[in-house]
């Protein structure tokens, strides 16, 4: 179920489909009327769209009295000629109601209904609020699972996704787990989050695998070629390293026999049986306690890179070959709804057919989480950290992209400011933004979907980027603005020793290619400040993503006034 806010900028974009939507409800007495109100809550994000499949479904929602603030109140509704039963309907704004978090799906009429639509509300478990008939109300719940990802070393984000559904009071009743996924599930199972967080911040390689440790090096590059050159000799030599070290540390960590008697959550771990390479799926409260360590470790064991593990005479391997995030597990156990965390880590991910009406919070980030077999407890930190807050914009408790802010709101003032100073003042021609070429410019840069109304925040936190900010705290605009204005650009090798911790040789590789990113927008900007207007506005025709950017850049960072003639020359 893909849903997403729909905003007043994109009506010219959805013109053709929004014209065959039809109200199944009598919200409105004209078709008309009901599309006319849907793009006027646009401008109060209060219009959503959902699609699964062929199905298009289109919402206002607005915010209830107190007494109905855990209810997603409806107040129109819009679909298309796909719908073809009520019950897909009702399945569909129910999941949403589970989305947002409410615990009950509420219609919000102006008049009171027919019979016949009194009939059908009755027949799917809604009750008058009133005797007017007018507002309709059904409690509505689900079973929630936890689905963990195999990733190796990245596994401390999913810790933060744990800490974050604590604080929130989530009930869990599934969690599926493979590969560093299975690890943070027994972990999960077994209810310490401290535990599991003092573990993680404090893991080093050698409490995993059986390799010797390295003397520590400042430069950090070198460290990681030389921990993957030891470790590639020792896999070699010992035809795959062995995880005793990590068997060790969870019989140490585990209370098995307390583990076995817990009847919520349930905790199903993937593992790969060779030769055969045939998915398993272990129920690990049905084991025998002594063994759950060994199941635990063998849906770890990235053959060839680490030994197979053997239990009862049969030799398995890591569950990411067969599948390395198992949505299909939870759904199987009985699952309506589900956090799917995904850490990026190597394997197959299933292509799994959901029914209609389940609904995933998708927990991945952006952010790459360093390397995959070498663990880091300085990375950990942050890894966890940012999993955290990304899980809180997941629960609609932050905002933001890249990075998490309490609010965005004045960002967006901030950027239509700019925008306005740039026509209005400056006399800039803005026309290139009716441009579709604009936009998909801007949303491959960005990673994410980018419309008129959200580019102020677009092109803060890429800003943001481009400085090295770290998104592993709570951001307030006004402060990231003053941290541009006022950061001195620190170099790369310095930001990954003090603040981020060991990287992956492709976060070094994409290190070099966001410094010379930032020499070709230097280059520009020093041709901007020398530039007359006609061909600043040349500039903006020919590259307008890498002009917009740096104007945006040079205006937050008040550099200079900005002159009558243009602001880039005083």
């Amino acid at each position: 179920m893909d849903i997403q806010p729909i905003y007043w900028s994109e009506r010219q974009r959805l013109h053709n489909e929004s014209q065959k939507m039809m109200q199944p409800f009598p919200f409105f007495n004209e078709q008309p009327k009901s599309r006319d109100s849907f793009w006027q809550a646009t401008k109060k994000k209060n219009a959503w769209r959902v699609k699964v499949g062929k199905l298009v479904l289109y919402f206002e929602k607005k915010t209830g009295k107190a007494s109905e603030s855990d209810h997603l109140v409806i107040t129109n509704v819009l679909v298309n000629e796909a719908f073809q039963q009520w019950r897909q309907l009702f399945t569909l704004l129910e999941s949403c109601a589970r989305y947002f978090l409410k615990s009950a799906c509420q219609f919000s009429f102006s008049q009171s209904v027919s019979s016949q639509m009194t009939e059908l509300f009755i027949k799917f478990g809604y009750q008058k609020v009133d005797t007017t008939a007018t507002r309709w109300v059904k409690k509505i719940s689900g079973h929630l699972a936890v689905v963990f990802g195999g990733g190796g070393a990245h596994g401390a984000y999913q810790i933060g996704v744990w800490k974050a559904l604590q604080e929130a009071g989530f009930s869990i009743e599934i969690i599926t787990g493979t590969s560093v996924g299975a690890i943070n599930g027994i972990l999960m199972l077994q209810d310490d989050l401290n535990q599991a967080e003092f573990l993680w911040t404090n893991l080093s390689t050698n409490q995993v695998l059986a390799v010797p440790e390295n003397l520590p090096l400042t430069d950090l590059r070198q460290q990681l070629l030389t921990d993957i050159r030891q470790m590639t000799k020792t896999a070699v030599l010992t035809r795959g390293i062995s995880s005793m070290p990590l068997e060790k540390l969870l019989r140490k960590s585990l209370d098995l026999n307390h583990l076995v008697q817990k009847t919520k959550p349930q905790l199903f771990t993937v593992t790969t049986k060779i030769p055969e390479m045939i998915e398993k799926v272990v129920p690990i409260q049905k084991m025998p306690p002594e063994q759950i360590p060994d199941w635990i470790v063998a849906s770890a064991s990235f053959y060839p890179a680490m030994a197979y593990k053997k239990i009862d005479k049969e030799r398995y391997i890591d569950g990411g070959y067969k599948n390395n995030l198992p949505v299909d597990v939870a759904i199987e156990q009985g699952a309506t709804e589900a956090f799917v965390v995904d850490v990026q880590g190597p394997g197959i991910t299933k292509r799994v057919k959901k029914p209609l009406g389940f609904v995933e919070w998708h927990c991945r980030s952006l952010w790459t989480l360093g390397t995959f077999l070498i663990f880091d407890g300085q990375r950990n930190s942050l890894n966890l950290q940012l999993g955290y807050l990304e899980t809180k914009k997941q629960l609609h408790q932050y905002e933001g992209h890249w990075y998490t802010f309490d609010s965005t709101v004045l960002a967006e003032k901030i950027w239509k400011k700019f925008l306005r100073i740039l026509a209005q003042e400056k006399k800039l021609d803005l026309s290139f933004f009716y441009d579709v070429k604009f936009w998909e410019n801007l949303r491959n840069v960005y990673k994410d979907r980018v419309v008129i109304e959200t580019c102020g925040l677009a092109m803060l936190e890429l800003l943001a980027k481009q400085m090295y900010l770290l998104p592993n705290k709570v951001y307030q605009v006004p402060e990231m603005l003053a941290l541009i204005r006022e950061k001195e650009q620190r170099p790369f090798t310095e930001i990954v020793t003090k603040e981020i911790g060991l990287l992956s040789l492709e976060e070094w590789w994409s290190s070099s290619r966001e410094q010379r990113l930032e020499q070709k927008l230097t280059r520009l900007a020093k041709k901007l400040y020398a530039s007359t207007q006609e061909m600043v506005q040349g500039l903006l025709n020919g590259q307008p993503v890498d002009t917009l950017f740096v104007l945006y850049a040079h205006y937050l960072k008040e550099e200079q006034e900005w002159h009558k003639n243009f602001p880039m020359k005083s």
